[in-house]
């Protein structure tokens, strides 16, 4: 089972960048919600239909309620996958940082553009370290123009087998563009707006002219505390979202894979590449700590700030660097089957895997020159 989580209004999610209403400023809004905000709104929509105040998993960390097993699931047991896009029955994943478009192509005013996927020992503009066993660092000579789209649940299946030519899609088949919406700070004291303090702020918006299902789809260790259909706050600015139950399983999909990739993964004498489906953070910066892997490269884009606050803690989290979703890296193993067992679907995060963060595929490497 999987959960759909559909927007009732326009929805904001924040950058972790911070914000100070001041005149003319623009309050930014990111177009996914991070696995905190679906953690908080999961377990505060939880608590309430218990007729519990989400404030009690605050009291519960520190410490001033016993041992409840009910709250260790909530707060640790959540075990997400997702958020990610879905319209008329299709998930959509952000596009994998190796695959690249023609020039002409970057500008995605097109709602469908065939991208390649890179084979890191020709791409024309890259500078080699041959000292490496395999794969080497690369870098471009000019500043990588890395693409904004998405790729749908069946095209990625393809990718991940290594399909060399992939159909990915623009973001506008599911968001129109965001909405800016004026406000002012109000003076606490008096209750009267403050002048020089106008500001705007930021909205994300579905297109679902079509009135087909549109949202943000997760699955979760929780779904058998929601009921079948809910209405509960995402986000910011307490707006809500329409939830229900989907008959689906993107684990099992990926998992009827799974055995077809590792296959392939043996004929290439282990060279894999691993790619990260949410974002993730690492103490070493950009690479994970992994037993029995050697990192030979990667396609990275900037790392993403993530911070936020947790609606049923009543706490505020840390703002970190993060590996983004779609970061690509090129491996090798010795010890192939172990690999697959403990990170096929799985999270690769320093902090926070249980929430969803760090969540990974594995998929065949395209090595043979052409």
């Amino acid at each position: 089972m999987a959960l759909l989580l559909s927007p009732i209004d326009v929805l904001h999610f924040g950058t972790g960048k911070g914000s100070v209403a001041v005149d003319t400023h623009i309050i930014k809004t990111n177009r996914f919600p991070y696995p905190f905000t679906i953690a908080g709104a999961l377990r505060s929509y939880i608590m309430s239909k218990k007729g519990l105040s989400p404030s009690l998993l605050a009291e519960y960390l520190g410490g001033e309620v016993t041992q409840n097993e009910e709250y260790d699931k909530l707060l640790y047991g959540l075990n997400i996958i997702g958020p990610f896009l879905f319209k008329e029955g299709v998930i959509y994943f952000n596009i994998p940082f190796d695959i690249l478009c023609s020039p002409e192509e970057r500008s995605l005013n097109k709602a469908f553009l065939e991208g390649k996927v890179l084979n890191p020992l020709q791409y024309p503009d890259l500078i080699m370290d041959m000292e490496l066993s395999y794969i080497p660092w690369l870098f471009s000579r000019e500043r990588m123009k890395y693409k904004k789209g998405i790729i749908s649940l069946e095209e990625f299946k393809e990718y991940l087998l290594g399909k060399e030519k992939v159909t990915f899609e623009n973001e506008n088949i599911i968001f129109v563009d965001n909405q800016r919406r004026p406000g002012i700070k109000i003076d606490r004291d008096t209750r009267t707006a403050e002048e020089h303090y106008l500001y705007f702020e930021e909205f994300v918006t579905f297109n679902n002219n079509d009135n087909k299902q549109v949202g943000y789809y997760i699955e979760t260790s929780l779904e058998t505390e929601m009921d079948s259909e809910f209405i509960a706050p995402l986000g910011g600015e307490n707006k809500w979202i329409y939830g229900e139950k989907l008959d689906r399983s993107l684990k099992e999909e990926f998992n009827s894979l799974k055995e077809k990739i590792k296959q392939e993964v043996v004929k290439d004498n282990g060279y894999f590449k691993l790619i990260f489906l949410t974002p993730a953070y690492f103490k070493n910066g950009w690479k994970p700590q992994m037993d029995n892997i050697e990192i030979m490269g990667a396609v990275l884009n900037r790392p993403e700030n993530i911070g936020g606050w947790d609606m049923a803690t009543m706490t505020s989290t840390p703002i970190r660097r993060y590996v983004p979703a779609g970061s690509v890296y090129y491996c090798k193993t010795e010890d192939i089957e172990n690999f697959f067992e403990n990170y096929f679907l799985n999270t690769i995060s320093d902090e926070f895997g249980g929430y969803g963060f760090g969540l990974c595929v594995i998929g065949k490497l395209n090595k043979e020159e052409k």
